[in-house]
């Protein structure tokens, strides 16, 4: 977000769509339309400025992946939906136009969704 005055909370909430429809095996597109891959991600982010110069932002992102095959037999479809890895990042901006920024990644996420 951008660089705000002291005392100021931003919110800022976004919404990504994937879709996959293309199997690949290194650089060479496969034929293969038995396969697609939907991701659903929204994102919230909530800033808070410190200071003209420094600034704490978070973000928590929610996610759904929705992954169908369709063969000889009956379709196939998978979904899985949760919880994000948090990230929390301070920010510094010595300027107008710069800023400097280092967090860390909390694994609030789910390991067992299917990749």
């Amino acid at each position: 977000m951008p660089r705000a005055d002291s005392g100021t909370i931003q919110i800022n909430l976004n919404y990504d769509w994937n879709n996959l429809k293309t199997l690949k095996s290194g650089d060479i597109d496969l034929n293969d339309d038995t396969r697609q891959r939907e991701t659903h991600s929204v994102l919230l982010e909530y800033g808070y400025s410190f200071s003209s110069n420094l600034a704490l932002d978070v973000f928590v992102p929610f996610i759904r992946q929705e992954r169908t095959i369709t063969t000889f037999g009956p379709t196939n479809f998978q979904a899985t939906d949760g919880l994000g890895d948090i990230v929390i990042l301070p920010k510094y901006s010595p300027n107008d136009h710069f800023t400097i920024g280092a967090g860390v990644k909390l694994p609030t996420g789910n390991p067992d969704s299917f990749s």
